[in-house]
């Protein structure tokens, strides 16, 4: 059925345009032609989106292709106009220019809509836009590109994109539903502008490295065709913020996608936990255990001092952060000079740090005593056969020779050096902490052990003494016990 127009009234419309997976042509209310797209499909490897202003007047912009190369299979161009402007509705006026890099003279128009496309061998080349007219023109840019697997440094542009002026939510992604966790995941990076519009879309897949510039409150994006996205803040707090959302989005992208609301802001700090175990002589006063060879020469990198305190870092949004990347800082306790490594006794003032992706930081700062040498038992004797009574050498005679009675009758002092090495800067008496774990311990001749000695005989006596920092010496002495 064909609708006559009314002759009364001005000339009607004729517009192609899409329609229902379709191009149709329209004149009024009748459709006088329909192309039907379905099943026109292209294939691609990798995509690329994103949205250029062409300055009123600008000639030779090149067409970035993105992380895609010079030279690509598929590309849509959308141009928008300023409608509103009276002088942009002339339809004579409605188009750009644009031209080949392989042939600079061939100049070619574009109005409102342009679709290229090529295979793996017959490939689009590189593309440069003029906007001769006086006003700016939009243009979203949609690029597809099969696999090319002889390209190199020589084929890409020398793709630096820079954003300005942005907050931490203009980092947004994509939203697509995961039945299996009933969760919204996500698969690319969508970048707006200062006014919330669309820049750039980023695969997660092209991304290579990610890194802040702290002085120019930079974002840099590094992607896998050695383009270089720039994402400047307009703070350095945004700039952490935003570090903290690309990667929480990514750790697990099945699960999580960005809104410009959610998630909000993080500013808690990750925890630190210690070792179990392991607890401060005094006010975070610590030893850790030193193997030195027979002259007590040692090294205690950071990493040991890591791998001795530490169990794990966690943080509330990036989860278990590795406790390698803790920030290890050493120096003598009461110097200011940092040290890369301990290579002698002595106290000294460690400071733990570490910071997640938004740049919060926590801080462990404690003591630490070196101490690689052995505590000492001064005897009475060097004689390792020492006689002793049960009549003149026992403080109870019905419960025979005890272990104190020992000490007193062989032992003149048990001595270590920590306590010349422990920092006086706590308000408790050092004097009390107990440096010293002295035990005695006696068997006979059949490895029975007693606690007192009762009756006549040999005996052998095991004298030990560990010291705060684990060091251990022993001694062994034959007691013959008469009445």
């Amino acid at each position: 059925m064909y609708v006559q127009q009314n002759k009364l009234l001005g000339k009607t419309s004729r517009i192609i345009k899409p329609y229902n997976c379709s191009f149709i042509a329209t004149e009024g209310p009748n459709l006088l032609g329909k192309i039907d797209l379905a099943g026109v499909e292209m294939q691609y490897e990798s995509q690329y989106t994103s949205r250029i202003v062409l300055n009123p007047n600008s000639f030779g912009q090149p067409l970035l292709y993105g992380f895609l190369g010079q030279s690509v299979t598929f590309l849509l161009l959308k141009v928008t106009y300023d409608e509103v402007n009276p002088y942009l509705l002339i339809e004579e006026d409605q188009y750009i220019e644009y031209y080949f890099d392989t042939n600079l003279t061939d100049l070619k128009y574009i109005g409102k809509l342009m679709m290229l496309s090529g295979n793996s061998t017959k490939r689009i080349p590189q593309i440069y836009l003029n906007n001769p007219s006086d006003y700016t023109v939009i243009i979203d840019v949609m690029v597809g590109n099969l696999t090319q697997s002889d390209i190199d440094s020589d084929n890409l542009t020398s793709n630096i994109i820079k954003m300005k002026g942005l907050y931490h939510n203009n980092i947004t992604t994509d939203s697509i539903f995961n039945i299996t966790t009933n969760n919204h995941g996500s698969t690319q990076f969508i970048l707006l502008d200062y006014e919330g519009n669309v820049s750039l879309y980023l695969n997660y897949t092209e991304i290579d490295n990610i890194q802040v510039e702290e002085k120019s409150n930079l974002v840099r994006i590094d992607t896998k065709t050695d383009s270089t996205i720039y994402l400047e803040f307009l703070s350095r707090f945004e700039m952490y913020q935003a570090n903290s959302r690309i990667h929480w989005s990514m750790q697990d992208s099945l699960n999580r996608n960005l809104t410009t609301e959610l998630p909000g802001v993080d500013t808690v700090p990750p925890s630190i936990t210690m070792n179990v175990g392991v607890l401060p002589v005094i006010e975070y006063i610590y030893t850790m255990h030193v193997n030195g060879n027979l002259a007590n020469k040692f090294i205690v990198y950071p990493k040991d001092i890591i791998n001795y305190f530490i169990l794990s870092v966690n943080d509330e949004r990036d989860g278990e952060i590795d406790k390698k990347n803790l920030a290890v800082q050493i120096r003598r306790y009461g110097e200011l000079v940092n040290l890369v490594q301990i290579d002698e006794e002595g106290s000294y003032t460690i400071l733990l740090s570490i910071s997640d992706y938004a740049n919060n930081t926590s801080i462990m700062n404690f003591i630490l005593v070196i101490d690689v040498t052995k505590p000492v038992v001064t005897f009475v004797s060097e004689n390792d056969i020492i006689p002793m009574s049960i009549t003149t050498d026992a403080s109870n005679q019905s419960l025979g020779i005890s272990k104190e009675d020992i000490t007193a009758k062989t032992v003149i002092s048990v001595t270590d050096n920590i306590n010349s090495i422990l920092p006086e800067i706590t308000s408790k008496d050092l004097s009390q902490i107990k440096t010293i774990d002295y035990t005695v311990t006696i068997t006979d001749i059949n490895s029975v052990e007693y606690m007192n000695i009762p009756t006549v005989g040999v005996y052998y006596v095991t004298y030990s003494a560990t010291d705060l920092s684990g060091n251990n010496i022993t001694y062994r002495k034959t007691i013959n016990v008469t009445e």
